[in-house]
């Protein structure tokens, strides 16, 4: 399962802050021209499951009937109990993954999600959760992360739950990482882990001219499920947003990447995609294909007899 985290700049805040990404060159929204770059990272990542942050009701239906043309439909949205934003987490239909069940919770204002996907495969609950936690040097935030590890626990109860996801905008680097900040801390003792790979995923900034890495994807495995979290790279466009869009794939004791044993939904009729996925300047323009078991095992099978003709032809040559 290949799941991803994107906080998509609320709008109102790109205005309020300045975000040079969320503003046109007159100071006002350029919304409706960097939702359709926000749709296209989307589906060029590729994601099975696809969490946001930074969402507000307005935001939501403008680009949720583009989402749904490209297979994503939505488990949950919840907004904060104070603020205009919340968050989000759309899946993509297929007929090996089944929506399970949906939870929330709200604390000081935020709102955290989760939900459960099934793995039809193995009959298995993985377990997704997405925040948006209160700024760097707010307490808030640790009791934050602790009442969503408590809800990861107890959210349906009876759920035979193969794995955990805890992803999201945590307002926190690196720096905190290693200084064993309470957020980090927190998931660390309820067994989280991240993956090692380094990225950025906040665009450089005055403030911060080389970027920051505050977006995160922690998980945990319950055994014989899941043997690895692997990080996924996408062509996207980082115009599109301050933040940027971070993938990771769950990969099954099976050894084979859960996307390949599933597939989309097929339509009863064909469905032409509206202007909203016209590609970007830093898109892909052809992004990967999801593979049928058949189709992936064919591939290996292809690839290995072409290293093997490769070597022969360094070889002779």
């Amino acid at each position: 399962m290949r799941i991803s985290s994107y906080n998509i700049l609320h709008p109102e805040y790109a205005i309020k802050w300045k975000q040079a990404e969320g503003i046109s060159a007159y100071g006002e929204s350029n919304w409706e021209h960097r939702k359709l770059r926000i749709i296209n990272n989307i589906k060029n990542s590729n994601s099975d499951v696809i969490c946001l942050q930074e969402i507000s009701q307005s935001s939501l239906k403008s680009i949720q009937k583009s989402l749904s043309l490209i297979g994503y439909e939505l488990a949950i949205f919840k907004n904060h109990p104070s603020g205009s934003d919340g968050v989000a987490i759309f899946y993509l239909c297929t007929q090996g993954v089944k929506l399970k069940n949906t939870d929330f919770a709200n604390i000081e204002g935020r709102v955290h999600v989760i939900v459960d996907f099934e793995i039809l495969l193995i009959q298995k609950v993985i377990r997704v959760a997405t925040c948006h936690l209160f700024g760097a040097f707010s307490p808030k935030a640790t009791e934050q992360m602790k009442d969503l590890c408590q809800l990861m626990e107890k959210s349906g109860k009876g759920i035979d739950v193969g794995g955990y996801v805890i992803c999201g905008d945590f307002n926190k680097d690196d720096t905190a990482l290693s200084n064993d900040d309470p957020v980090f801390k927190t998931l660390n003792n309820y067994g989280y882990k991240p993956s090692s790979e380094y990225e950025i995923t906040e665009n450089p900034s005055a403030k911060h001219p080389h970027g920051r890495r505050i977006d995160w994807i922690f998980a945990k495995s319950a055994p014989g499920t899941i043997h690895q979290l692997t990080h996924v790279s996408s062509n996207q466009d980082h115009t599109a947003s301050d933040h940027r869009l971070i993938g990771r794939e769950f990969m099954l004791s099976h050894i084979i990447p859960t996307h390949v044993l599933t597939k989309p939904i097929s339509k009863s009729s064909p469905v032409a995609l509206d202007s909203s996925l016209i590609p970007g300047p830093n898109a892909s323009t052809n992004p990967p294909k999801r593979n049928g078991f058949f189709n992936a095992l064919f591939t290996a099978i292809k690839k290995f007899f072409d290293s093997i003709a490769a070597f022969f032809r360094r070889l002779f040559s």
